[in-house]
């Protein structure tokens, strides 16, 4: 009898032992969703604070571009390679005047361990420039030129998420006043408006592989390897001769403005602005750094010095075969 009372015992022993493992199983499993869940709320929450840093800073943004300075931030640490960095939500929300930015901070519950920096810094040769679908990018020649005396060569290496996307190159061409500000500008050329599509050899196709593509053939477009550059003269003019009783006294138009719109994907641009004839700063960099309950959340907002835009006419039109050309 003692015999099946000692059995019985183990029997127990064994089956409590295998309900605590998965007892404990199911308290590590739920401690880690519950972890996993709290880290994922606290960084919605930071990212949401970084959002809204950047949105309630877009005037100051405007400010700095304008007057290369602001409180707290010189000319000089803004245009350094560190830039300048205003610490704390209090300093964040008086410079940028942002009234509701303590009230989107309270979503960080741990003040202790939260926390909000904010830099602002010229962006210049080093920095790459994102264009998103279907914006543009514009450099205004005239006004970043630093003499116009001569060639201006500058280079652009473009580099593509996907092959099944592109760019298109607009060049605008103008005669303009004192204060460079247009008179004139030239007619609509052929080569004036470029497109490129981005393949892994010279031998693909354009657009291949994407069944949603609008972009169905090869005609018109340049195939454009995805880190190759394109040199431009920023200081490049173009003669037209224009009849007529409002023609200008000069026939020679000089380049206003290099525009880069992506196509079916964002694309990156690395600029090398010639920093003897040219000014080299593009953009106004913002970053929001945020501490949210001890997960950090980092987002920028590049604001493009001369400008960055998705106006109603900056569409080129398509036609099926690529670019539409005008018939000779």
């Amino acid at each position: 009898m003692k015999k099946y009372n000692a059995q019985a015992i183990a029997i127990v022993m064994i089956v409590l032992m295998i309900l605590t493992i998965i007892a404990l199983a199911l308290f590590s499993r739920n401690a880690t969703r519950q972890q996993v869940t709290t880290k994922t709320e606290s960084s919605n929450e930071g990212e949401q604070v970084a959002n809204s840093i950047l949105e309630l800073s877009l005037p100051t943004i405007k400010e700095v571009i304008e007057n290369e300075q602001i409180e707290s931030c010189t000319t000089e640490e803004l245009n350094s390679s560190e830039g300048c960095t205003i610490q704390g939500i209090d300093s964040i929300t008086e410079i940028i005047n942002g009234g509701d930015l303590r009230q989107t901070f309270d979503l960080c519950l741990e003040k202790d361990t939260s926390n909000a920096n904010l830099n602002l810094k010229f962006a210049s040769n080093s920095d790459p420039v994102i264009i998103s679908r279907d914006s543009t990018f514009t450099l205004k020649a005239q006004e970043g030129l630093l003499d116009n005396t001569g060639v201006c060569s500058s280079s652009f290496e473009f580099v593509s998420r996907d092959n099944n996307s592109g760019f298109i190159i607009t060049k605008n061409y103008a005669q303009i006043d004192e204060n460079l500000n247009p008179t004139t500008f030239k007619p609509y050329e052929e080569d004036d408006v470029i497109g490129y599509c981005f393949v892994e050899t010279i031998n693909d196709e354009c657009f291949e592989g994407d069944p949603n593509s609008n972009y169905v053939s090869s005609d018109g477009w340049i195939k454009f390897v995805s880190g190759d550059e394109i040199t431009l003269d920023m200081n490049e003019t173009k003669t037209y001769d224009m009849n007529g009783p409002y023609a200008p006294a000069s026939d020679q138009f000089p380049l206003y403005e290099f525009k880069v719109r992506a196509i079916n994907n964002e694309v990156k641009i690395n600029m090398q602005l010639n920093t003897n004839c040219f000014d080299t700063r593009h953009s106004l960099l913002a970053t929001a750094d945020v501490n949210c309950n001890g997960t950090s959340r980092v987002k920028s907002l590049s604001v493009p010095i001369y400008n960055f835009n998705l106006p109603l006419f900056d569409h080129t039109i398509y036609n099926g075969n690529g670019i539409l050309r005008y018939e000779l």
